[in-house]
């Protein structure tokens, strides 16, 4: 009875893990919370700022996608990010700048399995919506930049959990880093 016992738990645990080894190929949809941060070192709004005076150039967000892996070694992505808002100290005589960020992309998704993880990289053309004020001024800027990201994702079955890097050149107070943590659930089931 416990050699049977052990024998049907050692053909799950080997299907399981042949299961996992091989990747989900087909639509999915997923999303993530994220954390968007003002990158400083590229951005003049930091040069002149006063200790006593707040910023905040960080902010939570959050990121909807619709994607579909082609194969074990690639995908393509398409979503919407929203940054939240970040603050930035005065410039000159105005007052703090604001900057609310969302973004339209589209991704190619180089990926390596291994095992249960998998390493990727991904690189697409992204349209950037920035509204806010700066110096007193309001703006309202769309431009379009190549944004490139790399991350590792654990893959179980349907689910796929991901944490992700991603670097988006803003250009309207500085660049905006993003490091997500989120989800990925397969369309079609097996």
């Amino acid at each position: 009875m416990q050699l049977a016992l052990l024998v049907a738990i050692a053909v799950l645990v080997i299907s399981n893990v042949h299961a996992a080894a091989t990747p989900y190929v087909g639509p999915y949809a997923g999303g993530d919370v994220l954390m968007a941060r003002l990158h400083p070192t590229r951005s003049n709004v930091y040069t002149a700022t006063p200790d006593n005076i707040a910023r905040n150039d960080r902010d939570l967000g959050w990121k909807g996608l619709v994607g579909v892996r082609m194969s074990s070694h690639f995908a393509f992505e398409a979503g919407f990010t929203d940054f939240g808002e970040v603050t930035a100290a005065p410039v000159g005589t105005g007052g703090p700048s604001r900057v609310r960020t969302r973004a339209f992309t589209a991704f190619g998704v180089g990926i390596v399995p291994v095992g249960l993880v998998d390493v990727f990289a991904k690189a697409g053309p992204t349209r950037l919506q920035s509204t806010g004020h700066s110096g007193g001024r309001y703006f309202d800027r769309q431009q379009r930049r190549i944004t490139s990201g790399v991350g590792v994702q654990l893959n179980r079955r349907r689910l796929v959990l991901r944490l992700e890097y991603e670097k988006f050149g803003s250009g309207v107070l500085a660049d905006l880093d993003m490091l997500s943590l989120g989800f990925r659930l397969s369309l079609r089931p097996r």
